[in-house]
């Protein structure tokens, strides 16, 4: 090799690692998320936001803390895949309990579009009500699509897989780098 190409070929494996350091810091920090999702539900939240994805146990979920009254109204979104449209789990909420507020929004095709679909509703109190993985991708794009939101997540009691939480790292972290979800830091 010439000296030139000796010295790009320095700045190229520079650039590389410096590459590598970064996206393996952001992955982490994603990760982190994932396996500790943010902002637990405390206090009153005017609605659930639940997107469609898990046939059933999202909308018992939500359901419970209707029943508690630490929600006000059901939202559920999305146009679902595999038999678990909004309205199919609109349907199953209704059957459970015929009284609850509910609000079906079918348009969503991905958890982004669950947020963005939602972000017009009257509520600023939202609680996420999805399973552990999932909750911190939802979280973060409603702080991103949603800024006069104050979300909280209430995610399911089901426990969570490391495949699932492997895959929801990564997903959280492709919409972190396309702008659908805001990158955020713990104390």
């Amino acid at each position: 090799m010439r000296p030139a190409e000796v010295r790009y070929f320095r700045y190229a494996v520079k650039a590389f690692a410096v590459f590598g350091v970064l996206a393996a810091a952001a992955l982490v920090n994603a990760g982190r998320f994932v396996a500790d999702p943010p902002t637990p539900c405390a206090a009153y939240a005017d609605f659930a936001l639940v997107p469609s994805g898990d046939p059933g146990a999202r909308t018992e979920h939500a359901l419970h803390l209707w029943r508690e009254r630490r929600v006000g109204a059901l939202v559920i979104s999305g146009a679902g895949y595999g038999g678990d449209s909004a309205e199919r789990l609109a349907a199953q909420a209704r059957s459970l309990e015929p009284d609850v507020p509910l609000v079906v929004e079918t348009e969503a095709r991905s958890t982004a579009d669950n947020v963005a679909n939602s972000c017009r509703l009257a509520g600023v109190r939202v609680a996420i009500v999805t399973d552990r993985a999932h909750a911190a991708r939802v979280y973060l794009a409603a702080t991103k699509l949603c800024p006069s939101w104050s979300a909280c997540t209430a995610p399911t009691p089901e426990p969570v897989t490391f495949r699932m939480q492997l895959r929801e790292t990564f997903r959280l972290l492709g919409y972190q780098l396309t702008g659908r979800a805001s990158w955020a830091t713990r104390p």
